[in-house]
């Protein structure tokens, strides 16, 4: 508890459990002491949030295996261990990123690989027809038709360059892909 939570030994020796949790968890850990005061139960685990001196949140994994009551049923003593693990969760998210990342870096290459091929018979049929002695309405038509097929080639393009997993938010609350912040 020392090393993690700011306070010194002399200070966390003595000190109620209750004043170390965070005021969220308190619930949290009357379900956890009641679980401890039956028989049934000789172990119990929980994920539950301490406050540091400086006030700060610290999450830890409590693994709590025995109590000791006095003749009243009250608590007198608990052995648990308290472990910190943001750095556990940190590299979960972090293992969650390149999943999905690796997700979508495949996705895209599929999608590419798959777009390119119609888009190149697309352009070559609109250049070759842009080749004729076409009157000029129809060559505006085609011309914009062939800037639209280089714009989707060009995204294509952009999304086989994916390097990371940004999103945006889009109509309302859901958040796509952010190609431009996901190519740079």
């Amino acid at each position: 508890m020392v090393d993690y939570s700011g306070y010194t030994r002399s200070k966390v020796i003595g000190k109620n459990l209750i004043e170390l949790l965070h005021p969220e968890d308190l619930e949290l850990n009357q379900k956890l002491l009641a679980k401890l005061k039956s028989t049934e139960v000789g172990l119990c685990q929980c994920q539950r949030r301490l406050v540091r001196k400086d006030g700060s949140p610290l999450l830890v994994e409590t693994v709590s295996s025995s109590i000791l009551v006095d003749a009243q049923g009250r608590i007198r003593e608990i052995l648990s261990v308290d472990v910190d693990i943001a750095e556990r969760i940190l590299m979960e998210k972090e293992r969650i990123k390149r999943e999905k990342l690796q997700s979508t870096i495949e996705t895209a290459g599929a999608v590419c690989h798959e777009l390119n091929q119609p888009l190149q018979v697309l352009l070559g049929r609109v250049e070759l027809m842009l080749m004729d002695n076409v009157e000029e309405s129809k060559r505006l038509h085609l011309k914009c038709i062939e800037q639209e097929v280089n714009r989707m080639v060009e995204m294509t393009i952009k999304l086989q360059k994916i390097t990371k997993y940004e999103t945006q938010a889009y109509l309302k609350k859901t958040r796509i892909m952010d190609i431009d912040q996901s190519t740079n």
